[in-house]
C-alpha cells in the first residue's frame, strides 16, 4: 500500500506512516549527511550505495521518494532514474537528483530520464528537506487522483501546471495539455509557434519574457529560469504564473524545458497578507504599519501634513455599546472619514487615512501651502464629529480632538511625523482646543505620559497597586466604613500620586483592570475583618469607563460571593459627571447594583452641575460633601451652603459624608448640621491594612 493510498480515507484524516525515502549515493559521507536530515525531518529512511543495492530494496519493500546521486559506480543515477520510471511500481515515485556538475545539459539530462526535481551538492540540509517536503506532497496528490495517463492529466489540471521544451532557434514550443489549456488553445497541435504564445502574456510583461527566451538573453537568465508574469490582457484580471526552467546552449541550438504553473490564487493569498499587514479589519482603512509606509513612499515632494484624530471616552462608549455595535460604530467613523473630509479652499482631502490606535485615526494631507492649511485640515476633521453618528438604530454624540504635525518641520521621516502628530494630539495641555499644532518639547512630555503609561501596565500585571484605607466615623466617633484607595510606589520615582496615575489608567484604557485589583484586595480584608466582628462598610470609587462596563454588576457580585460578602457590605461611590452622561447601560448597572444591596454614593457633591432630577430619579443612598466646602465652614457662606445640602439630602432620604475632615472646628460644625459621616486627616489618614489609624484599628478589633 502506498504512502497516499493509507491517506486516502474518509474526513481529513493524515497518514499514520512516517514517508520512506531511498538515498542512493556511493559516497558513505553524503549518504549518510541526507539519510540525518531526512531523519530529523520525520521521514523513514533507507540506504544503498549503488543501483543494484537500489534495486534490492525496492523489490522488497515500499518507497515514497528516491534521492540518487548521478555519478555512481556501474549504473550511472540518471541510468537508475530512467529505470525507475520503466518499472510500473515506481513509474510515479518522485525523483530528487543530486549532482555535483555545474554544466546544465546533466540537469536537462536528468529530466529527460524522468527526475522530478534536482539539487546541487553540496546541499544545504534545509533545502534538501524543504525539495523532499515539496515532492512528496506532489506525488501524494498525484498518487491520490490517478494510476493512470489519464488520471495523472486530471492531476496536472488540479494541480494547473504545465510542463514544455521551447526551440528558440526555431521558435517552437512543445506543449503538454495542460499547458495549452492555460495559454487558451486546448485544442491546439503539441507544437504552438512561439510568437503566438507571447500573444497570450501580458502587454506589460511580453518585453521581459521575450528577453528572457531568446538568444540574447540577460547573464541572469542563463542556466536557469525562475520568473513571475501575466497571462491575459489588460481588459480582464490576469492569470499569474511561475515558470521554473533550465537552459540548455548547445551547437545544435538553444532549448528551455521548464514549467509553468497557475499561481493566481497563491498570489491573490499573498496580496491578502499584505492586506491584513497594512490594513485594519475593523474599518478597512490603513493601520499603522500601512500608513507609515504610505507616508514614506509620499514625503520626497513638496509640504506635507499628517492630523491626528481622537475620538473621546471610546472605552466607556465600547462599554455601553458592546464590542459589535463599537464596530459599527467605528464603520462609521471609517466611512465618514472617506466620504466627507474635504478641507474648504485646499485641492482635495487626505491622500491616506489609517487606524493608528483603538480610537485614533490619523490622516496624511499633501499639496499644503504652510502651516495654516494643516491647521485648516485638522479643524475640518475635528467638525465632522458634531453632527451625531448614526449606525442601524443607534445615534452617538462623539467628541473628537486632534494633533497636526507638518513636514518636514515637525519630523524628516514618516515614523518622526506620526509620533510628532500624536504628541500634540494626546498632550494633556490639548484640552482646552480640540487642535493642537506639535511643538518641540511635546514629544519628550507624550514619551514621560507613555512611559508612565507603560510603568502601569506592568505595575498592574505585578499586582503592585497597594490598597490603603481611611475611615469614616458616625456622630458617636464610631467608625461605620471604610474607603478603598489605590496607592502607586514607583521602584525608581517613589510615591506616584492617584491625581497623575488614575487620569493615565483612564485615557489607556488600565482603568479596568485596575478596579478589579482593587475590588478583590479590598474586599478580601473587609471580609477577614467581618469574620472578626466588624460591622464596617466597604467604599470603592468607580470611574464613568467602570460604571458603564456591560459585565459590571456580574463582576461585583461575583466579587462578593468569592469572598461570601452580601452587598450590603459595599457602597460604591461615582462623580457626578459620569451620571450626568449617563446612558442606558450606566442606568442598567446602577439599578443593577442596587438590586444587589449594594449602596450608591455621589461623591464631591456640590462641584459639578447637581441636578435634583438625577438626584430624584437615580438609586442614590448618600451624598458626599466636598472638601472645598468643609475647608471654608469658618465663612457663614459656605456653612449656608453645607447646611442646604444636608437638608435637602434628608429631605431624599439620603446620608451625608464630609470629606476632608481636619480641624476638630470643622468636624464640630458639621455634627451640629447634621451631618452623618465625616471622613479625613482629623479621623485618619489612609494606611495599609497592616498600618490602620489608631480609630480604625480599635473598630476592627476582633470582638
Amino acid at each position: 500500500m502506498t504512502l497516499a493510498e493509507q491517506g486516502a480515507v474518509e474526513g481529513d484524516a493524515q497518514p499514520t506512516e512516517a514517508p520512506r525515502v531511498l538515498v542512493v549515493d556511493d559516497d558513505p559521507l553524503m549518504r549518510a549527511l541526507a539519510a540525518d536530515v531526512l531523519r530529523d525531518g520525520g521521514h523513514s529512511v533507507a540506504e544503498a550505495a549503488d543501483a543494484a543495492a537500489a534495486r534490492t530494496i525496492l523489490s522488497r519493500e515500499r518507497v515514497d521518494l528516491v534521492v540518487l546521486d548521478v555519478l555512481m559506480p556501474t549504473t550511472s543515477g540518471l541510468e537508475l532514474c530512467a529505470w525507475l520510471r520503466a518499472w510500473p511500481p515506481t513509474e510515479h515515485v518522485p525523483v530528487l537528483v543530486l549532482t555535483g556538475l555545474e554544466h546544465a545539459e546533466v540537469v536537462a539530462r536528468a529530466f529527460d530520464a524522468g527526475a522530478t526535481d534536482f539539487l546541487r551538492k553540496p546541499f544545504e540540509p534545509a533545502i534538501l528537506l524543504h525539495r523532499v517536503q515539496f515532492s512528496l506532497r506532489a506525488a501524494r496528490s498525484v498518487q491520490e487522483l490517478a494510476a493512470s495517463e489519464a488520471a495523472l492529466a486530471e492531476a496536472q489540471r488540479i494541480a494547473r501546471m504545465g510542463s514544455f521544451v521551447l526551440d528558440v532557434e526555431r521558435g517552437v514550443l512543445s506543449a503538454s495539455a495542460e499547458l495549452a489549456r492555460m495559454l487558451g488553445r486546448p485544442d491546439a497541435p503539441a507544437e504552438l509557434a512561439w510568437s503566438a504564445v507571447l500573444e497570450r502574456v501580458h502587454p506589460d510583461d511580453r518585453e521581459a519574457v521575450a528577453a528572457a527566451h531568446g538568444p540574447s538573453r540577460p547573464p541572469r537568465h542563463e542556466g536557469e529560469l525562475d520568473l513571475h508574469f501575466r497571462l491575459g490582457s489588460r481588459a480582464a484580471p490576469p492569470t499569474w504564473v511561475h515558470e521554473l526552467a533550465v537552459v540548455a546552449d548547445d551547437a545544435a541550438g538553444s532549448l528551455v524545458r521548464g514549467t509553468l504553473q497557475d499561481v493566481t490564487t497563491q498570489r491573490h493569498r499573498e496580496e491578502r497578507a499584505e492586506y491584513l499587514a497594512t490594513h485594519d479589519l475593523a474599518t478597512g482603512l490603513l493601520n499603522r504599519s500601512g500608513i507609515l509606509r504610505h507616508v514614506e513612499w509620499r514625503l520626497a515632494g513638496g509640504r506635507a501634513a499628517i492630523v491626528s484624530v481622537a475620538l473621546q471616552r471610546f472605552d466607556e462608549l465600547t462599554g455601553r455599546l458592546g464590542a459589535e455595535r463599537a464596530d459599527m460604530l467605528l464603520r462609521e467613523v471609517a466611512q465618514r472619514l472617506r466620504r466627507s473630509c474635504v478641507c474648504e479652499g485646499i485641492n482635495g482631502g487626505p491622500s491616506a487615512a489609517a487606524r493608528t490606535g483603538p480610537a485614533t485615526f490619523s490622516l496624511l494631507f499633501e499639496r499644503l501651502a504652510g502651516e495654516e492649511d494643516a491647521i485648516a485640515c485638522a479643524r475640518a476633521l475635528v467638525g465632522l464629529f458634531a453632527p451625531p453618528l448614526e449606525f442601524g438604530e443607534h445615534a452617538v454624540h462623539v467628541d473628537a480632538r486632534a494633533g497636526v504635525a507638518v513636514h518636514p518641520d515637525d519630523g524628516a521621516s514618516a515614523s518622526a511625523l506620526l509620533r510628532a502628530a500624536d504628541a500634540a494630539l494626546h498632550h494633556p495641555g490639548a484640552e482646552g482646543s480640540p487642535v493642537r499644532r506639535y511643538e518641540p518639547g511635546l514629544g519628550v512630555e507624550a514619551e514621560q505620559r507613555l512611559r508612565l503609561e507603560r510603568d502601569l501596565r506592568a505595575a498592574i500585571d505585578r499586582r503592585e497597586i497597594a490598597v490603603h484605607f481611611q475611615p469614616q466615623v458616625g456622630p458617636d466617633g464610631t467608625v461605620i466604613a471604610v474607603e478603598a484607595l489605590a496607592r502607586w510606589e514607583h521602584p525608581t520615582q517613589g510615591a506616584i500620586p492617584p491625581a497623575d496615575f488614575i487620569p493615565v489608567a483612564e485615557d489607556s484604557g488600565l482603568i479596568h483592570a485596575l478596579g478589579r485589583q482593587v475590588l478583590e484586595t479590598a474586599l478580601g480584608h473587609l471580609a477577614a475583618w467581618r469574620r472578626d466582628g466588624a460591622a464596617v462598610r466597604l467604599a470603592v470609587n468607580l470611574s464613568a469607563s467602570q460604571l458603564a462596563e456591560s459585565d459590571l454588576v456580574g463582576l461585583v457580585a461575583r466579587a462578593l460571593d468569592r469572598h461570601g460578602l452580601d452587598g450590603s457590605a459595599l457602597e460604591i461611590e461615582v462623580t457626578e459627571h459620569v451620571l450626568l452622561d449617563e446612558g442606558w447601560q450606566v442606568q442598567r448597572n446602577l439599578d443593577g447594583l442596587a438590586a444587589l444591596g449594594t449602596s450608591l454614593a455621589l461623591d464631591d457633591f456640590g462641584t459639578g452641575y447637581s441636578s435634583l432630577s438625577y438626584l430624584a430619579r437615580l438609586p442614590l443612598d448618600a451624598l458626599k460633601v466636598d472638601r472645598t466646602f468643609v475647608a471654608r465652614l469658618d465663612q457663614p457662606a459656605t456653612r449656608s451652603v453645607v447646611r442646604s445640602i444636608i437638608a435637602l439630602a434628608e429631605g431624599l432620604g439620603l446620608r451625608t459624608i464630609a470629606e476632608g475632615v481636619e480641624t476638630p472646628e470643622q468636624a464640630e460644625i458639621l455634627r451640629e448640621e447634621g451631618c452623618d459621616a465625616l471622613q479625613g486627616y482629623l479621623i485618619g489618614r489612609p494606611g495599609p491594612a497592616d498600618r490602620l489609624p489608631p480609630v480604625l484599628r480599635e473598630a476592627l478589633r476582633p470582638r
